[in-house]
């Protein structure tokens, strides 16, 4: 990865996939157990460790994405519906080091 013409090497086992969040100058990353993602490393952009994210109780990362709005969505899976739904869009709460709900994914 390369910020401000600087390279910077990262050894992280087991990344399942990566996106850049433009809106909070950040990296995350899926982190498998397995075939599946367990759990979501969040760096900055020169590299520093800012957070690990379970999964959301009642649910199981399925796959990270762009969001237009948001710019990054952690779509997560339920085996019980939530207003009708199993899938849903989580965002990260980067002050409280957490994720919360945002909308159903289609």
């Amino acid at each position: 990865m390369a910020f401000l013409r600087k390279k910077i090497e990262l050894n992280i086992p087991n990344i399942g996939s990566a996106i850049r969040d433009k809106n909070n100058s950040s990296i995350v990353i899926s982190i498998l157990d397995g075939e599946y993602p367990k759990f979501l490393h969040v760096y900055d952009l020169l590299g520093n460790f800012l957070m690990e994210l379970a999964e959301p109780e009642g649910f199981e990362f399925y796959y990270i994405k762009n969001n237009k709005s948001q710019d990054v969505s952690i779509v997560c899976s339920s085996e019980k519906r939530i207003d009708g739904r199993l899938d849903w869009q989580f965002l990260i709460d980067y002050e409280a080091k957490n994720l919360y709900r945002y909308c159903p994914s289609y």
